[in-house]
């Protein structure tokens, strides 16, 4: 009998919903394409375990915006978006078969966790506030030079306008992974403005991984970015800075973050914490 649990997604503008099975990965998903209501998220809920085969044994959620204090999460278990992602790819996808690994996933904001012999162990709740330059810009925690301010959505979108690449966009929540992928793309096509800015953009995201690294007593290293392949232009630039940095450690493991990635960990943690 399949171990199955639904997860949720819940973003600015829409939610993403998953069904996983804890061998196969997802199997059903669908999308609350509306303001998110905590009755909209059930009713889709509703409708996928209508779908399914057997009752979902757990429901876990988690945010990638600021929750509504409204709404009542009490039905769902809660999680941090870095640790859903880590789960999702140690499970069913690019990081499976990883021992110790600092992870960083980068979109609409930045976010840690951290892998011991392939096991997930914790989010850390202060990887977007790494410190990189205790001279560099003014973060939102008040703090200079944080990862944070030079790798998320609204920093990469300053550092395309300084350079003159504007940034292929969505509407909405979408906006951010859009860029992410327009900027990973244009650097496997060889755009010489975005192998320009790359180097900095590179030598950013390998600091931030190294005092990760070095913060939790781990050689491995991974990195989720929208639309960034293992092989392409940004994935090797911070893999190349990185062996600089942590001489003899394993490869760089990437992750293009797939769209359904964050509910899919969020699932398999809720099965989890049901076992």
């Amino acid at each position: 009998m399949m171990a199955t649990a639904i997860g949720v997604e819940l973003r600015r503008d829409q939610a993403l919903l998953a069904v996983v099975d804890a061998q196969l990965g997802v199997i059903d998903q669908r999308r609350v394409l509306q303001p998110p209501t905590m009755q909209a998220i059930l009713q889709g809920v509703a409708v996928l375990q209508q779908r399914a085969r057997q009752p979902a044994l757990a429901l876990g959620l988690t945010a990638t915006t600021a929750g509504d204090p409204a709404q009542d999460c009490s039905l769902f278990k809660v999680f941090e978006p870095g640790s859903c992602l880590a789960m999702a790819e140690l499970h069913h996808g690019a990081w499976q078969g990883a021992g110790d690994l600092a992870m960083l996933a980068v979109g609409s904001d930045v976010w840690g966790a951290v892998v011991h012999n392939g096991q997930l162990r914790r989010p850390d709740p202060h990887a977007a506030h790494l410190p990189l330059d205790p001279l560099g810009p003014r973060c939102v925690c008040k703090n200079r030079g944080c990862l944070k301010s030079y790798v998320d959505a609204t920093a990469l979108r300053q550092l395309a306008q300084l350079g003159q690449m504007p940034l292929r966009a969505a509407p909405g929540v979408l906006r951010p992974a859009a860029e992410h992928r327009d900027w990973a793309g244009r650097g496997d096509r060889h755009d010489t403005r975005a192998a320009w800015l790359n180097q900095g953009l590179a030598d950013h995201l390998a600091h931030g991984l190294h005092l990760l690294a070095r913060a939790h007593g781990v050689q491995g290293t991974a990195l989720a970015w929208p639309g960034m392949q293992p092989h392409g232009h940004l994935a090797q630039s911070v893999a190349v800075r990185l062996q600089a940095l942590l001489p003899g450690a394993p490869p760089l493991r990437v992750s293009a973050w797939p769209d359904v990635a964050l509910a899919h960990g969020a699932a398999l943690q809720a099965l989890a914490d049901a076992a």
